[in-house]
């Protein structure tokens, strides 16, 4: 009698709905096509928010008509919001091509792969576009400056530029990095899994 007992809650504990390959394969997939998602979001809106960035110039001289934009600043800072806006179609319509469900693994790594390559590449050229811009807006003004004032003029100027690195560092680590990195692992897993089976 007891052994029956104990027969019957071993095979009541043994059965547990198993999860099958597709259900382990649907759940990477949702895990990946929600930091694509993320990462495609963000994307948009930065497509969005960077055309009127161009007008940024006009509204500075409007309000500090007595500091205006130097001519290449000016021009140079509206040819990167162009460049900018462009950049993010080009991101925009990659990150569109991968379809986890669709398209094959190897695919899949090599465009994110691209897509990660793009943002460490867009992470220091971003860097050299904030210094130019920056350097060349104050090299317009240090002649009109007095000699007290430049040094509250270049340490402002430095904590604007430290703040803007830090800035593009922070969304890269914790934005840009962690999705990317949620979508290869989610691609290895179901490769590993086609693999094994």
């Amino acid at each position: 009698m007891d052994l029956d007992n104990i027969k019957k809650t071993w095979n009541d504990n043994l059965f547990t709905p198993s999860l099958t390959d597709d259900n382990i394969r649907h759940i990477i997939y949702k895990k990946g096509k929600t930091a694509l998602g993320r990462l495609l979001w963000f994307e948009v809106i930065g497509l969005i928010v960077v055309l009127p960035f161009i007008a940024a110039p006009y509204i500075h001289a409007l309000y500090l008509p007595r500091v205006p934009y130097p001519a290449f600043t000016k021009y140079f800072f509206i040819v990167c919001c162009i460049i900018s806006f462009c950049w993010q179609i080009y991101k925009v319509q990659l990150l569109n091509k991968i379809d986890l469900k669709q398209m094959d693994i190897l695919s899949g790594l090599k465009i994110i792969s691209r897509y990660k390559l793009f943002i460490k590449r867009e992470l220091f050229v971003g860097v050299a576009f904030a210094c130019i811009i920056l350097g060349s807006f104050c090299y317009e003004y240090i002649d009109i400056i007095s000699d007290q004032g430049k040094v509250l003029f270049y340490l402002f100027n430095m904590a604007v530029l430290i703040i803007v690195c830090l800035i593009m560092l922070v969304f890269y680590k914790f934005f840009y990095k962690k999705n990317i990195e949620s979508i290869e692992s989610s691609l290895k897993e179901v490769k590993e899994m086609e693999t094994d089976s």
